[in-house]
């Protein structure tokens, strides 16, 4: 009478073989989806500052005007960009040459004293467009000018019209609001030429 053989049973996988398997498994596990800001972020201090002239001598250079401190003469006049008897025709420029910027406001504050005031300028984006831009409050308060969204790598403040006796006209401080950079999302894929063999 033949004796029933007992099941064979099956080698647990070499520790090289769960190794690798726990190496491709890692490799696929998605990460958790970073949360998207919703909130416009200034992206002034972003861009690469360029203007028409700029006091270096007193420290009134274009970075000034994005260095996020509201300020300038009669107060700390380090904080603001002043041109160097500049006028109408003046400007300042942002250049934001590796990401272009989705923006769809710009808040803009004069110098705050009571000699030096744009009184008219105009927003020229790299697509073309532009925006006309009233009056600047003479109090050191901000003017924030609102229009349709649209994708820019540059935006250049003209100055077209001053008040009478202006000789160094500029900023205390400009800010740029734009949509935030929505996060990478995509899963890592798996790398290739990972295999695993049980041995059976």
């Amino acid at each position: 009478m033949r004796r029933k053989s007992s099941p064979r049973t099956r080698p647990f996988p070499p520790i090289a073989v769960l190794a690798a398997l726990s190496t491709l498994l890692a490799s696929v596990i998605v990460p958790p989806l970073a949360v998207a800001q919703s909130s416009p972020v200034n992206v002034a201090g972003a861009g690469v500052v360029s203007a028409s002239s700029q006091n270096t001598g007193t420290g009134q250079t274009a970075a000034k005007a994005v260095d996020g401190v509201v300020d300038g003469w009669p107060g700390d006049y380090t904080r603001e960009w002043a041109t160097t008897g500049g006028g109408a025709g003046s400007w300042l420029q942002l250049a934001w040459s590796t990401q272009p910027r989705v923006v769809d406001r710009v808040v803009l504050f004069d110098r705050p004293n009571t000699t030096h005031r744009i009184t008219s300028g105009v927003l020229r984006f790299s697509d073309g467009s532009t925006v006309l831009v009233p009056a600047l409050p003479n109090d050191g308060s901000g003017l924030e000018v609102t229009f349709p969204a649209r994708s820019t790598s540059t935006m250049r403040f003209e100055i077209t019209g001053v008040r009478a006796g202006t000789q160094n006209v500029g900023l205390a401080e400009i800010e740029v609001y734009a949509s935030p950079v929505p996060p990478d999302t995509e899963a890592p894929s798996a790398p290739g030429g990972l295999s695993a063999v049980v041995a059976g």
